[in-house]
């Protein structure tokens, strides 16, 4: 049996290459024969089904011309198809029995925008003339609803309130609060520019106060109440978002609200889009969906603005080393406080290293400690005899920034870097650790025992541990808490990773791995993310437990905030930190777990 085919218009003999495509009505009922320059060479294109699957399109045609280049285009776009060939020995035998013609049979997959606003026309061009097909491609339900002309009122068939919206200017923002509607209502969120979600869409959780209070009104729709979802739309001052009802092709506006404005910072935004309620399990799945991408993106616009805009760093210099030659680099930011200062060189003034042979290098990183701490710095160094520098970078830069900051204005062929709340038990820990550097190469980082300040282990090593609820990997400190003698450790001893409290790394190394990582957000996570960089060289992370400091631990982070965003944003470096390691450090506790 022979296939029945039609014949597409002739194209434009004089212009064969057009821009204007050759417009085919329908490839989907019959195949249709397409002019060829060849005469004695049909070529038939057919599409045989197409699939919609929300943004996911899916085409099955075929056709006697290979090779054939497809791609879905609207007015204002062209979107590329992902193209597979497949045999068509079916078709093949229909056609006429004297046609040694062969078939290409054609599966494209499509990523569809999102809102389906436009007609979509799949194009593909044969012997220079585009030819174009209209896809019955469904339309966003909605689409045409806009803010334009809508009055708020009240509904009796959906509910919503809009908790909680701010936006970065131009940028992105985010949406919370809760909504419910009755079967067969369509509640989309709406923005002044007409750009629009779904709320079916957005991540949905239980919400008790809107259950309690429309259990009998609303039944089973009552279940998940509360949304939260970014805004990727980018605002404008005095914009606002709304909530829509769409019921039979009928529109109600049932809430609106002005943007809040969030500063164009990376903490900023944290703070205001961590305030976005969200139940504690569902929090890795904003950082997976969008919130991660975000802040990332926003760290890292901040790092290259501030990379364009450096400025020197302000230094003073107190005092000289006896030696001209600084063998070891003790780098110490101050953030939030500076009294420990005293404290510090209080325990230095009794190593004779500190005034021979090892610098110290204070980077200030809060600029409300500059003028206290250099007005009293002089005084400082008359009364204990120990110099040191202080560098000033001229903003916040975090703890890998103003470590990083500090390695590039110390002289040491060894750093050490230490806390400013971390205070040496004896003299000669500096050397020690510098010494059991130089003595096992092998070695990329080594750390001190820290123990808390009644005498308990605070750090002897680190290892990574897997939290199933919160789906990272996180650092824990073994025996930590517990009485030192429990620490069996003599000698150098291997470690899956050791805390940037107290840790010695050669500046070579350093500077071969770019030094810590200036990615996260506010801390946590950048020196186990250094003793990975170290792993990934090939070098041991160890631990020398007759060094012995004392670490009374966190106490600048007690000014960042309450304990729920300091909660989320360790989440957020967590997730970070395992997105950018995760293989590894599952390999190496594989290792350490099978020794």
């Amino acid at each position: 049996m022979n296939t029945k085919t039609t014949v597409a218009p002739e194209p434009n003999k004089a212009k064969p290459a057009t821009n204007t495509p050759v417009v085919l009505h329908d490839i989907r009922s019959q195949p249709v024969a397409l002019p060829s320059k060849d005469s004695s060479k049909k070529v038939i294109i057919k599409l045989d089904e197409i699939e919609q699957n929300e943004r996911q399109l899916h085409l099955s045609l075929w056709s006697t011309q290979s090779a054939l280049q497809f791609c879905l285009a609207t007015s204002s776009q062209a979107i590329t198809c992902k193209a597979s060939n497949v045999s068509r020995p079916d078709v093949e035998a229909t056609l006429d029995r004297g046609s040694k013609q062969k078939v290409s049979g054609y599966h494209l997959a499509v990523e569809l925008p999102y809102p389906l606003t436009e007609e979509f026309y799949l194009t593909f061009n044969v012997e220079g003339t585009l030819y174009a097909y209209k896809l019955p491609i469904k339309k966003t339900p909605g689409y045409d609803c806009t803010l334009a002309g809508l009055t708020l009122e009240g509904s009796t068939k959906s509910k919503a309130h809009i908790d909680l919206c701010g936006a970065i200017p131009g940028k992105v923002g985010g949406v919370s609060g809760w909504s419910i509607a009755k079967p067969g209502v369509t509640l989309w969120l709406v923005d002044t520019k007409g750009n629009k979600k779904d709320l079916s869409s957005c991540l949905r959780y239980h919400r008790d106060d809107v259950a309690r209070i429309f259990s009998d009104e609303f039944s089973s729709q009552i279940i998940y109440g509360g949304f939260v979802t970014d805004w990727p739309f980018p605002q404008d001052l005095g914009d606002q978002i709304g909530v829509i009802e769409e019921d039979a092709g009928k529109f109600k506006l049932i809430a609106l609200n002005p943007w809040s404005i969030v500063a164009d910072d990376p903490v900023n935004y944290a703070k205001f889009s961590f305030s976005l309620a969200t139940p504690a399990q569902d929090f890795n799945t904003r950082l997976n969906n969008w919130e991660g991408d975000v802040v990332n993106s926003l760290i890292f616009e901040r790092n290259l603005e501030n990379q364009r805009n450096e400025r020197p760093a302000s230094t003073w210099r107190f005092g000289n080393l006896a030696s001209e030659k600084v063998k070891t680099s003790v780098i110490i930011p101050l953030y939030g406080r500076w009294d420990f200062v005293e404290h510090q060189l209080s325990a230095f003034a009794k190593d004779p290293a500190f005034k021979q042979e090892v610098e110290i290098v204070y980077v200030i990183d809060d600029p409300a400690l500059i003028n206290a701490f250099v007005n009293e710095a002089e005084s400082l160094f008359k009364l204990y005899q120990v110099p040191f520098s202080i560098i000033w970078g001229h903003r916040n830069r975090g703890f890998s920034g103003a470590n990083n900051l500090g390695v590039k204005h110390s002289h040491g062929e060894t750093l050490i870097l230490l806390n400013s709340d971390v205070f040496p038990r004896h003299p000669g820990w500096a050397e020690q650790l510098t010494q059991c550097l130089a003595e096992n190469p092998d070695y990329g980082m080594i750390g001190a025992k820290l123990l808390f300040p009644d005498g308990s282990i605070q750090h002897c090593g680190m290892q990574f541990v897997y939290s199933e609820s919160w789906s990272v990997w996180l650092n824990k400190h073994p025996l930590a808490g517990l009485d030192p003698t429990l620490d069996l450790a003599r000698g150098v001893t291997e470690k899956p990773a050791i805390t940037g409290a107290c840790v010695a790394i050669k500046r070579s190394t350093y500077e071969q791995i770019d030094g810590l990582d200036e990615g996260y957000l506010i801390g946590d996570f950048e020196d186990s993310d250094l003793c990975l960089k170290v792993h990934a060289e090939g070098l041991k992370v160890g631990y020398l437990p007759s060094v012995v400091l004392t670490h009374l631990e966190r106490q600048s982070f007690t000014l960042l905030g309450d304990v729920s965003y300091r909660t989320l944003v360790v989440r957020f470096n967590a997730w970070r930190h395992t997105k950018k390691w995760g293989k590894q450090i599952e390999q190496i506790m594989n290792k350490f777990e099978s020794e």
